[in-house]
């Protein structure tokens, strides 16, 4: 199951990577993230971890695909046992002054039929999710001095 949601941002793409690039801190601007942290120690790319909270809910996303200033992939741990795998896709596309981003969110069930009604109300959700962070990242770059933002 795929879910993609796409935003116009006035912006370039190298302003937009640079504040997906600095992967620990997603909770100053993704809305509905409550807290995020770095928890590995390489170098930005493939292999990189940060944990996510939102409520009650703790995943820990790692980066598998780093291409500056064009993609960010990541999968995610921690999710129900009716998920076999899931990934976001975060793609840059340059358009004069703004950059179209879309996000795109990968769901796998780990299982038969059964196993796809849950799957397809993750998928609901995490479009919600996906809904929220595009929404917080063109605010967070509309601010001036963005990379200085408090949350």
């Amino acid at each position: 199951m795929k879910i993609a949601r796409t935003r116009d941002i006035a912006a370039s793409p190298e302003q937009v990577w640079a504040v997906l690039a600095d992967f620990g801190r997603i909770g100053r601007w993704g809305h509905g993230v409550d807290h995020a942290e770095t928890i590995s120690t390489v170098e930005p790319g493939p292999g990189m971890r940060r944990r996510v909270q939102s409520g009650r809910n703790v995943v820990v996303e790692e980066v598998t695909d780093w291409v500056p200033p064009k993609l960010l992939r990541y999968r995610f741990e921690g999710l129900p046992p009716f998920v076999e795998s899931a990934t976001n896709t975060w793609t840059l596309t340059g358009r004069g002054a703004s950059t179209e981003v879309t996000l795109t969110t990968e769901l796998e069930s780990a299982g038969p039929p059964p196993t796809k009604i849950p799957l397809r109300a993750l998928g609901q959700a995490m479009g919600r999710v996906s809904n929220g962070l595009l929404d917080g990242l063109v605010e967070h770059l509309r601010q001036p001095k963005h990379e200085e933002a408090t949350p």
